[in-house]
Protein backbone atom coordinates (compact mmCIF):
# COMPACT_ATOMS: atom_id res chain seq x y z
CA UNK A 1 0.00 0.00 0.00
CA UNK A 2 0.97 3.46 -0.87
CA UNK A 3 1.27 5.43 1.93
CA UNK A 4 2.29 9.53 2.30
CA UNK A 5 4.98 8.73 4.22
CA UNK A 6 6.52 6.32 1.22
CA UNK A 7 5.89 8.65 -1.41
CA UNK A 8 8.32 11.54 0.66
CA UNK A 9 11.44 11.86 -1.86
CA UNK A 10 14.46 10.94 0.49
CA UNK A 11 17.11 13.71 1.93
CA UNK A 12 19.81 12.41 -1.01
CA UNK A 13 17.16 12.75 -3.64
CA UNK A 14 15.86 16.09 -2.00
CA UNK A 15 19.52 17.30 -1.97
CA UNK A 16 20.26 16.32 -5.38
CA UNK A 17 17.25 18.09 -6.91
CA UNK A 18 17.98 21.73 -4.97
CA UNK A 19 21.43 21.10 -6.66
CA UNK A 20 19.91 20.47 -9.90
CA UNK A 21 17.65 23.71 -9.16
CA UNK A 22 21.00 25.59 -8.18
CA UNK A 23 22.90 25.38 -11.60
CA UNK A 24 19.55 25.51 -13.47
CA UNK A 25 19.05 28.73 -11.91
CA UNK A 26 23.03 30.07 -12.37
CA UNK A 27 22.45 28.74 -15.99
CA UNK A 28 19.59 31.32 -16.27
CA UNK A 29 21.49 34.10 -14.72
CA UNK A 30 24.00 33.28 -17.12
CA UNK A 31 22.23 32.76 -20.08
CA UNK A 32 19.98 36.22 -19.60
CA UNK A 33 23.57 37.98 -19.32
CA UNK A 34 24.30 36.42 -22.67
CA UNK A 35 21.11 37.43 -24.36
CA UNK A 36 21.31 41.13 -22.83
CA UNK A 37 24.81 41.69 -23.81
CA UNK A 38 23.79 39.90 -27.80
CA UNK A 39 20.38 42.26 -27.50
CA UNK A 40 23.10 45.39 -26.93
CA UNK A 41 25.88 44.60 -29.24
CA UNK A 42 22.99 44.23 -31.71
CA UNK A 43 21.32 48.09 -30.66
CA UNK A 44 24.53 49.25 -31.42
CA UNK A 45 25.27 47.39 -34.72
CA UNK A 46 21.99 49.32 -36.25
CA UNK A 47 22.56 52.63 -34.24
CA UNK A 48 26.32 52.22 -36.54
CA UNK A 49 24.52 51.18 -40.01
CA UNK A 50 21.94 53.71 -39.43
CA UNK A 51 24.01 56.67 -38.74
CA UNK A 52 26.59 55.53 -41.74
CA UNK A 53 24.06 55.42 -44.10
Amino acid sequence: MNTPENNKPKAEETLDLKAQIDMLQAEKVKLEAELKSREEMMSNLLSFIQASK
